[in-house]
Order: structure tokens, then C-alpha cells, then sequence
């Protein structure tokens, strides 16, 4: 039975999707039961030290795991079962990492948090 509602976020290289890389991945659904959480091994970068400095993720975590073309299928399976994607700063951010990545997600079932934080 697929999630109704998920929540997801990343941790990456960089500030930029067009030029940085996910390292981790995290989806739990409302029930708070673990979808998916795996460290990703970048395929283009060998050090992150901004990144690491915030994510604490550093390349021996996620030099023997498996890149992020090899969990694409598993990934894209969750978002489309998915009524409801939730995150934070997902559309400015997140979001831009995984379509980078080549994952589709459905504008109409994504939910930002970050647009009412602070109201």
C-alpha cells in the first residue's frame, strides 16, 4: 500500500542543483515509518568542506554506497504513489536537486513548509 503522505528531505554537496550532487536522501510517510534513507555516493565531487561544515557528511560515508541512478527507479516509484510531498524549502531546493537528478514530481501534490513558517 503506497504512502498518502510523505515527507522528504536531502543533503547535498552544494547550494547548487545545476552543479552539486545529493549525498543523502531521507522519505518517511505521516505514520513516521522510513521510506527510504540512504547516504549517496556523488558522482562528480570528491570533497564538499561548506557543505560538510552544515551536513557533517563527509566523503567516507558515502564513498562504498550506491550513487543516485541506482536508487532512481525506487525514488520515482515513492513520489508518484505519493498524494501528498511534503518538505521544506522543497520547491526552491529540494525539488530542483531530484528533477537535476531526473526524478519527476507532481507541482499539484507538493506541499512547501517554508511558505508558512514565520506567519
Amino acid at each position: 500500500m503506497a504512502a498518502k503522505v510523505i515527507f522528504y528531505d536531502i543533503e547535498t554537496t552544494g547550494l547548487s542543483w545545476y552543479n552539486d550532487e545529493i549525498l543523502q536522501l531521507s522519505i518517511i510517510d505521516i505514520e513516521g515509518n522510513e521510506l527510504f534513507s540512504h547516504y549517496i555516493r556523488p558522482i562528480k565531487h570528491l570533497s564538499w568542506p561548506g557543505a560538510y561544515r552544515v551536513n557533517h557528511i563527509g566523503r567516507e560515508m558515502v564513498e562504498d554506497c550506491l550513487a543516485f541512478a541506482d536508487f532512481k527507479q525506487v525514488i520515482q516509484e515513492i513520489f508518484d504513489e505519493a498524494e501528498m510531498i511534503v518538505g521544506y524549502n522543497n520547491r526552491y531546493f529540494d525539488d530542483r536537486f531530484l528533477e537535476h537528478a531526473g526524478i519527476r514530481i507532481d507541482k499539484e501534490k507538493s506541499f512547501d513548509l517554508m511558505r508558512y513558517a514565520n506567519k
